[in-house]
């Protein structure tokens, strides 16, 4: 039997995991081994410091590679604005000698 060619004339390859790419699994094997590089003993503060970088920077790839689009900023001074106009006083009638 006769193997079927697709419309632009080559045979796609099965994958394993269709829905993964080969650098996300990379990515992933990356994280895990960053995850257990953290279970070491006797594990200094500075390399700790270095794979929660690294942890982040392939999160952040990870991201990437899965087309998906970065979360969106926090503006604190937002929040900091409608604190400062709860916290002002009102301005409502105020009891003067006057009369």
């Amino acid at each position: 039997m006769e193997e079927r060619l697709n419309p632009v004339g080559w045979v796609k390859s099965p994958k394993t995991k269709p829905h993964r790419s080969t650098a996300a699994q990379q990515a992933v094997e990356i994280q895990q081994t960053l995850y257990d590089a953290t279970k070491q003993p006797k594990l200094a503060a500075n390399v700790l410091a270095q794979v929660a970088r690294a942890w982040c920077e392939i999160v952040d790839t990870r991201r990437v590679l899965a087309m998906k689009p970065a979360p969106k900023p926090i503006d604190v001074a937002q929040f900091n604005a409608a604190k400062v106009k709860r916290r002002q006083p009102s301005t409502g009638p105020t009891d003067t000698p006057d009369g």
